[in-house]
């Protein structure tokens, strides 16, 4: 096997790294001097940093779901350039920022998803993807302790790695299926033909 050449980092990698170790240090996540901690408070720090980590995991993958329904009823709303993959020309007019701003950012995830739904009816397993999700994301957002609240505190198993790995990959699967959506209504009508439906990928 041969080893990877070691490239030593830029001074922009360097002055950017020193700011990631600060935020990591700053916000609790940062594990890798465990040993300079009081051994009391290890534990509690092992488990602050793996609470930080999922939530922060969970927020990004729900905002991007979140996202992608935004970006679907914005096209359905008003007309986008074929192909294009933002709305840079549309943020310069009124009518499109006063709907991002004042519609769009009202609107939570499910009711999104019901707005799509209205437009083309969308599959069960989507549907039921969406909802689990909102349901862990909410756990994490309005409870310290999510392993508590009724749906997670049967199996008390919200922080387990097979857990988060589960969601992942729903997820993952999830915004794969919803921007193949997006590449769809993208293209022409007669470049799409019989492909158009949700279920392929």
């Amino acid at each position: 096997m041969i080893a990877k050449k070691h490239v030593p980092l830029t001074r922009a990698q360097r002055a950017l790294l020193q700011k990631a170790q600060a935020i990591a240090d700053l916000t609790k996540v940062d594990i890798s001097h465990l040993e300079d901690v009081s051994p009391e408070f290890r534990l509690m720090r092992l488990q602050l940093a793996i609470n930080r980590m999922v939530i922060a995991e969970i927020v990004s993958r729900y905002t991007l779901i979140d996202e992608i329904l935004s970006d679907l009823i914005a096209r359905y709303f008003f007309k986008v350039p074929k192909k294009s993959i933002h709305f840079q020309k549309l943020w310069r007019t009124k009518k499109f920022s006063n709907f991002s701003h004042h519609i769009l950012d009202g609107i939570f995830l499910l009711k999104k998803m019901a707005i799509v739904q209205a437009i083309k009816p969308i599959p069960g397993e989507i549907v039921g993807a969406i909802h689990r999700i909102n349901s862990i994301r909410n756990a994490f957002a309005h409870s310290f302790f999510p392993e508590n609240r009724k749906e997670h505190r049967k199996s008390r198993k919200v922080y387990t790695r097979a857990r988060i790995s589960v969601l992942m990959k729903a997820s993952k699967h999830l915004s794969r299926m919803l921007t193949w959506r997006l590449a769809i209504l993208r293209e022409e009508p007669s470049e799409v033909g019989q492909s158009d439906r949700w279920g392929h990928i």
